[in-house]
């Protein structure tokens, strides 16, 4: 399920909410405006970029026996 970031128009403030259903209306929890702006939102993954870490030979796993 989503997380949405969102700004409201009225009143200024930012917050965050998880959308189930696309159809659901959304408003304000501050000041209950429904005048929003969905930001956009970037996100993250775990891990290292180059791939999985199997542990202390990282970022060597080729002389680690235990990467292989």
């Amino acid at each position: 399920m989503p997380i949405f970031e969102y700004i409201c128009k009225d009143c200024s403030k930012g917050f965050e909410r998880l959308v189930i259903n696309s159809s659901e209306e959304i408003a304000c929890p501050f000041c209950g405006s429904r005048n929003l702006e969905k930001q956009f939102s970037t996100f993250s993954l775990s891990g290292s970029p180059s791939g999985p870490s199997c542990g202390p030979c990282t970022p060597s796993p080729s002389k680690c026996s235990g990467c292989k």
